[in-house]
């Protein structure tokens, strides 16, 4: 899903308010899942990592952190 939505600093396209709606509630789904069960949720997560393709785990972060934001600082 997070996927999907996609980052809403590079995607002008998404950028809109229920976009943004649907992207916080899924970070508040994830941190409810994480305090619900630690364990499982970090084996999950370390399992997704080591067995993902490096561009879909990259793809599903930049949508969660919208890292992208922070990528022009700096270049001149």
């Amino acid at each position: 899903i997070l996927k999907r939505l996609g980052c809403s600093n590079c995607q002008t396209g998404s950028r809109n308010f229920v976009m943004d709606q649907l992207r916080g509630k899924a970070r508040l789904l994830l941190n409810k899942l994480r305090l619900l069960h630690q364990h499982r949720f970090e084996k999950y997560f370390l399992n997704f990592v080591v067995n993902a393709d490096l561009v879909q785990i990259l793809d599903i972060l930049h949508a969660l952190c919208g890292y992208c934001v922070e990528s022009n600082i700096g270049l001149a």
